[in-house]
């Protein structure tokens, strides 16, 4: 089984993402790290010389990638895979979604610590990653909503959650 974590930057879809595939004893994948990868070049200098469009047909692409590959395996997706035109229908058919929901309140606080590695937010003031984080929160949850699974993570801990992802993923193959 693959199990795509889906959420905002920030949510945990990578810490949460490694420690579950430990656990359950199968491959990880960052998908953002794969795309790096195989362009040879970080998300920031994508989205600088190709441009997000470019970005966006790269995730679309290893999307299709991830999901045809055999075996179970735990993919942490960028933020907004699945919100492009048919990406959470192509991640669904390939496996289980999962969205790691949190309040735009606590992501900010996240967001704040690291925007220099993230190109979205980069260079914004703190109030302006907070308005940003607020209306494109919004845009996106509507995608997010979608997933097989809905996971408020407000106010749990890391372990609670590996926990309740561990056994979704051993009742569910």
């Amino acid at each position: 089984m693959k199990l795509f974590l889906i959420g905002y930057m920030g949510c945990g879809k990578s810490s949460l993402g490694r420690r579950l595939a430990r656990r359950l004893a199968v491959d990880f994948v960052d998908m953002d790290k794969a795309i790096e990868a195989e362009a040879e070049m970080t998300i920031p200098q994508i989205f600088a010389t190709e441009g997000e469009e470019a970005f966006r047909q790269r995730e679309r692409d290893m999307i299709t990638k991830l999901g045809s590959m055999e075996g179970d395996r735990i993919i942490a997706t960028g933020g907004g895979a699945p919100c492009r035109e048919g990406n959470l229908e192509l991640l669904n058919s390939f496996g289980s979604t999962i969205y790691l929901k949190l309040p735009p309140e606590i992501l900010v606080t996240r967001l704040c610590r690291h925007k220099e590695k993230r190109p979205l937010i980069a260079g914004k003031t703190d109030e302006e990653v907070a308005e940003f984080v607020s209306r494109s929160l919004a845009e996106r949850e509507t995608y997010y909503q979608r997933a097989s699974i809905v996971i408020d993570c407000a106010g749990r801990s890391d372990d609670y959650i590996v926990e309740h992802l561990y056994n979704f993923m051993r009742y569910n193959k």
